[in-house]
């Protein structure tokens, strides 16, 4: 008997510890908004700027819990790392935490970094230890915004209307589990068409 309430007690709490995530980016431009909720999609968007919408757990560096959504932006979208559900996320170059772009002095990021080597890390601790606004929250979920005005390509910054390049994958993901592995529904790649 003491077996069969081991087993039941189990089983419980993996079903109560299994992710429930609502890993939705929402783009917005010119108050129009696009939802991203499959792993792979296309949008287009004006050269134009935009926001990026989406769900986090809240980053807490003393539980070190590195809680955000990691955010890698190319131009070589043949020559990408295939990536996939199950994939250690140090397995992936771009993903690895030696590879996240610095901050701004003022802690944020003025412009999104185009390159196949490394990511942003969109996170948000507190009012005072943050790159990104909250905009609500329930529990230890968060729905933050960040803003995108311009773009950093081949050593020089710009603002998106001045971006040669017509099309750009992002590469969004969210490890909210902290298990150090791509699970289901963690990862959005996202192909923008700029018009």
């Amino acid at each position: 008997m003491n077996i069969f309430f081991t087993i039941v007690t189990f089983c419980i709490s993996n079903f109560l510890s299994a992710q429930h995530f609502n890993n939705e980016l929402i783009i917005l431009q010119n108050g129009v908004s696009k939802s991203v909720s499959t792993e792979n999609d296309v949008i287009t968007l004006k050269k134009q700027p935009f926001k990026i919408q989406f769900y986090s757990k809240f980053h807490h560096t003393k539980k070190e819990n590195f809680n955000g959504l990691k955010v890698t932006v190319s131009n070589n979208q043949p020559g990408l790392v295939v990536i996939e559900e199950g994939t250690a996320v140090n397995l992936i170059p771009f993903f690895e935490e030696v590879s996240m772009t610095p901050t701004d002095d003022d802690g944020f990021y003025s412009a999104i970094m185009i390159n196949d080597y490394s990511h942003h890390y969109l996170f948000y601790e507190s009012e005072t230890h943050k790159n990104v606004e909250l905009i609500s929250k329930k529990n230890e979920v968060g729905f933050f915004e960040w803003e995108v005005n311009r773009f950093y390509f081949e050593e020089k910054e710009f603002p998106i209307q001045q971006i040669k390049q017509n099309k750009l994958t992002f590469i969004f993901l969210n490890d909210y589990n902290s298990n150090k592995i791509i699970d289901i529904d963690e990862l959005r790649i996202l192909r923008v068409n700029f018009e």
